[in-house]
Formats: structure tokens, sequence, C-alpha cells
């Protein structure tokens, strides 16, 4: 499967920053969800995590984890 995933832009020069922002997110997005990932760029993930929230372990968050995931909607 394939996906194009296409940033909002406005005239004017492309804003490579935001361009690679949202790259390494979504490799390590795409690394969180599947480990066996082969891409090798941009795989370092943060050591932070919150817990239930971002980058935390398999099982089902609190209900405070899952309210606050709802409310900042993640």
């Amino acid at each position: 499967m394939l996906f194009f995933v296409c940033l909002s832009r406005t005239n004017g020069v492309v804003n490579r920053s935001a361009i690679d922002e949202a790259e390494s997110y979504l490799i390590q997005a795409g690394l969180a969800a599947n480990p066996g990932l082969l891409n090798d760029k941009k795989t370092k993930v943060a050591t932070w995590s919150i817990n239930g929230v971002v980058r935390c372990r398999q099982g089902k968050p609190s209900t405070a984890a899952s309210e606050f995931r709802r409310c900042i909607k993640v």
C-alpha cells in the first residue's frame, strides 16, 4: 500500500523545515507501530514518554491517560 502525504501550502518558498519535521514524525510513528521498519534514516526515537499517552507500553491506558489523549486529540 502506498500513501502520499501533502502538507498545506501557501504561496512562496517551500517550507523545507516543515517537510523535514513531518517526515521525521511519520518515520518515528511508523517505527513505533512496526519495530521491523527497514528505514535507517531519521529513526532515532526520543527517549522520553508519557505513560499511556506517547511512546508507552502495550496495554490499556488509565482513565486519566485516555482523557488526556482525548483532550489533546492524540
